[in-house]
């Protein structure tokens, strides 16, 4: 039951999110562009401790309506490696967790030089889990689950034309957890676990 209601939660936000986008910033009213970056995590932003860092990639394919307003599609892949000994989840803790972040953000665009501009993002996101976690406690070493989780991020991001059709992307942001993912081994449940962190992002957008 709390599974269900957890992703029925997370289906209404997204769609009452993606409404909100659409009707800010019509699809068609200016040609749409994909960015495609690399991105580092720091976690420790908050007070979970499991994991040590994470890099990704993501892409995104956002849509212009009327300036500076727009909104994107977003998935990516994300790795976060395991930070050793956990107080969180009372043991030491190994492997790595591989995240899939699916979700869409609205977008607000100023030019700042000819060629440049900075884009501010606000957004969520659904992370779906792949999980080789291993918990080591005074009972044993067990396997980690980590259910489906809701994220928001904000970020800053600066582009640079490189050509016609071909910009470079520098940003930085935060992410964290609205809703948190529930974490468990086959022995018992565990601290929720939490993706919140700041992150680093380069990469390219290609115009069409």
């Amino acid at each position: 039951m709390k599974i269900g209601i957890r992703l029925l939660s997370i289906v209404g936000v997204l769609g009452a999110f993606a409404g909100v986008t659409a009707f800010g910033a019509p699809i068609g009213s200016a040609n749409p562009d994909l960015v495609v970056r690399t991105a580092l995590h720091v976690p420790g932003a908050g007070d979970f401790d499991v994991y040590d860092y994470a890099a990704g990639i993501e892409a995104q394919y956002r849509f212009w309506g009327e300036a500076p307003w727009g909104w994107s599609l977003a998935a990516g892949l994300t790795q976060w490696e395991s930070g050793g000994g956990s107080t969180d989840w009372a043991g030491d803790v190994g492997g790595s967790a591989l995240a899939f972040p699916l979700g869409a953000s609205g977008l607000v665009a100023f030019p700042t030089a000819p060629g440049q501009r900075v884009t501010l993002e606000a957004g969520l996101r659904v992370i779906f889990v792949e999980s080789d976690l291993k918990l080591e406690t005074s009972t044993g070493r067990r396997d980690v689950d980590v259910a489906t989780g809701l994220l928001a991020v904000v970020a800053a991001e600066w582009e640079a034309e490189l050509a016609e059709d071909l910009s470079l992307a520098l940003g930085a942001g935060y992410q964290f957890d609205l809703l948190q993912a529930e974490a468990e081994t086959d022995e018992a449940d565990l601290q929720d676990n939490q993706w919140q962190s700041f992150f680093f992002r380069a990469g390219v957008v290609f115009r069409f």
